[in-house]
């Protein structure tokens, strides 16, 4: 049973991925229409295993709320990225680009967290449907990743 203190969390992160994605919808909109946004919780399972692999506290754990933006050109990728930049306050240590210098297994991605207005940590990754494809099938695809790394 969820305690009354995850059901608010819950429902918190429910309003502010539904909101974000909104706003990024509104930004990228500019940039192409045909961006496609989508979004995810991170289970409490997951966060738990990120949390014991990584050593961190719940307060450190900043992609619970996750939206993917999937571009038509790498230059698009950059667009959204100095726009959300812009548009948000970024935690700009969470700021990865992984198209200029990708992983080891050729994943590619930029990857920004915003403080959201809601309070709550959002983590965009911006990529290609072409590195998108890579991610779900190629010797990047996150399944793959994660057996390796435990992440």
């Amino acid at each position: 049973a969820m305690t009354p203190q995850r059901v608010c969390a819950a429902v918190d992160e429910r309003r502010t991925l539904v909101t974000a994605i909104a706003e990024l919808r509104t930004l990228s909109s500019k940039i192409d229409p045909r961006i496609r946004l989508s979004g995810r919780i991170k289970t409490s399972a997951s966060i738990t295993r990120k949390m014991a692999t990584k050593g961190l506290r719940q307060d450190q754990v900043l992609d619970i709320i996750g939206i993917r933006a999937i571009t038509r050109s790498e230059a698009d990728c950059y667009r959204l990225a100095d726009r959300i930049g812009h548009a948000f306050v970024t935690l700009k240590s969470e700021l990865d680009d992984y198209i200029d210098q990708p992983k080891a297994n050729g994943y590619r991605s930029i990857h920004t967290t915003l403080a959201h207005p809601s309070g709550l940590a959002v983590e965009v990754q911006i990529r290609t449907r072409w590195m998108d494809e890579l991610c779900s099938r190629g010797a990047a695809a996150h399944a793959r990743y994660k057996e390796a790394s435990l992440d």
